[in-house]
């Protein structure tokens, strides 16, 4: 008995309903921050990692709202607050302000120095 091969081409439509996008209640903003932020960044010609902390002298932040402007910017840590344990000194300015207030201001990572190979550990 012989054998041969047939092959059709059938049209069909699929049809994916997504729903409404939403923001998930059990996901916080801090999160989200973390997943869209990256890993390293570059700033005054020195690599900067992320880490999982306040703040601190030399630190680089990614600021989300500074002096009620919504926004994206980087700086560096210049200074902290003696007075208040989440406020800082900026190392540059934005529109003439340099002091980021925790109570109002935000920010979505921060990022330490990178130690050089054969620097002191």
């Amino acid at each position: 008995m012989a054998q041969s091969k047939i092959t059709a081409y059938v049209p069909v439509n699929i049809t994916i309903e997504v729903g409404e996008l939403t923001t998930n209640e059990e996901v916080s903003a801090e999160q989200i921050a973390k997943n869209i932020t990256p890993s390293f960044i570059p700033y005054e010609d020195k690599m900067y990692v992320k880490v999982d902390r306040k703040p601190q002298v030399d630190d680089v932040v990614i600021l989300s709202k500074f002096d009620e402007n919504i926004g994206s910017w980087v700086r560096r840590v210049a200074e902290l607050d003696e007075d208040f344990d989440n406020d800082f000194i900026l190392n540059i300015a934005i529109a003439n302000e340099d002091y980021f207030n925790s109570l109002k201001d935000e920010y979505l990572a921060v990022y330490a120095p990178v130690k050089e190979s054969g620097a002191d550990d």
